[in-house]
């Protein structure tokens, strides 16, 4: 996931599209997200056999579990430290970088309840920023993808299958937003 191939297309999809594509599910979002009473949260590293732009488990409101089971790399509960770490990332107000049009998501949070019910669940994709969510969040927060890889990293089940740690992942992103924040140098006419 964070080899220089990837990192060059994703920042040339980027960089080439410009787009920023807003959370789908950003009305009329609760005050504190994710607005239900929950008992846990239990992460997922899942694989997209597909590959298909678009992919992952939010697209419809319920969550196919049995599919999830099949396709799980690697599942955690979080500790009650990495759940507010979770919950403060996923809040965040990070400043807003380009997204790629990819959304090819390999990881995803499960809010349970007492009754071992998914009331809340938030998806998403680290090598394009992409991100969806069961209830809205507040237009003015940006998740902070950099603390979201490292709740991946603390609970254990990490960024990808290539051994990816949240450092290197952050450094990565830190390179991308310095350079869309350079201007852009004029062609030169031959």
């Amino acid at each position: 996931m964070l080899n220089r191939r990837s990192c060059f297309l994703r920042g040339l999809t980027i960089a080439t599209s410009l787009l920023f594509l807003p959370n789908v599910w950003a009305e009329d979002a609760p005050a504190a997200w994710p607005g239900v009473k929950y008992a846990k949260i239990v992460g997922y590293r899942f694989k997209d056999p597909d590959l298909q732009p678009n992919g992952g488990f939010l697209k419809k409101a319920d969550i196919d579990m049995a599919e999830l089971k099949n396709r799980t790399v690697k599942t955690a509960t979080l500790s009650s430290d990495q759940a507010t770490n979770l919950l403060k990332a996923i809040s965040g107000t990070r400043k807003h970088v380009p997204r790629a049009m990819c959304y090819n998501p390999h990881h995803l949070f499960l809010f349970i309840d007492e009754n071992n019910k998914v009331v809340a669940a938030f998806e998403f994709c680290l090598e394009c920023g992409g991100e969806r969510f069961t209830s809205p969040l507040d237009k003015t927060k940006i998740p902070d993808f950099r603390a979201i890889a490292k709740v991946c990293e603390d609970c254990g089940i990490g960024l990808d299958d290539d051994g990816g740690t949240a450092e290197a992942y952050a450094k990565g992103q830190d390179d991308l937003e310095k350079r869309l924040s350079q201007p852009a140098k004029p062609h030169s006419k031959d």
